[in-house]
């Protein structure tokens, strides 16, 4: 079968991309969202009852729950994307983003802007614009707001907190900390 390139862990299943483009899925397929569509794809990510991936000629696929639009995903070329709770969200080949799915805390409704990564979680989404600089939308008060000043090259949200990849490698969170997700271990 081959080995894995990329692969996303959701709440109750998990997906990857093999080495021959081919999408595998395990876990719970209720909703059908461990049931990938045929083709080949560079980059998958999954929520709790529903999953995305980008083929290879930019175009997005989605499958499973699309009680609140999360798997209907808008048409045209990306080259990033990003799956939360409910919410997808992906860059375009031109640099803006595009939210779909559960709108209800504004999480997907993106700011005008270029960027080079996106990250939607439960309430809130962050992105990289291409200057490095994080803008986080949507509900704030679960995530937090990203610190200034700092340049990222990766973000990723999580029900109540967000973590970067600075420039020099380094990893920065905000947000929540309750249960240590924003301790970051030191590095050896």
């Amino acid at each position: 079968i081959g080995p894995f390139l990329q692969v996303s862990a959701g709440t109750y299943h998990s997906c990857g991309v093999r080495a021959d483009g081919k999408l595998e899925c395990w876990g719970d397929d209720e909703y059908g969202k461990a049931t990938p569509p045929d083709g080949r794809f560079v980059e998958t990510s999954v929520g709790i009852d529903h999953s995305c991936a980008l083929r290879d000629d930019g175009a997005i696929a989605c499958w499973g729950d699309d009680s609140v639009g999360q798997s209907t995903a808008p048409p045209g070329a990306f080259r990033h994307l990003g799956v939360g709770r409910s919410t997808g969200c992906a860059v375009r080949v031109d640099g803006t983003v595009a939210c779909w799915g559960d709108t209800a805390s504004g999480q997907a409704t993106p700011p005008a802007g270029t960027f080079v990564h996106v990250s939607p979680g439960r309430t809130e989404s962050c992105g990289v614009r291409a200057d490095g600089t994080v803008v986080c939308w949507g509900d704030l008060a679960t995530g937090g707001t990203p610190p200034a000043g700092q340049t990222f090259r990766q973000v990723s949200v999580g029900q109540q907190h967000a973590c970067g990849v600075g420039g020099d490698g380094a990893v920065t969170c905000w947000g929540a900390n309750g249960s240590g997700q924003g301790n970051v271990p030191e590095s050896a």
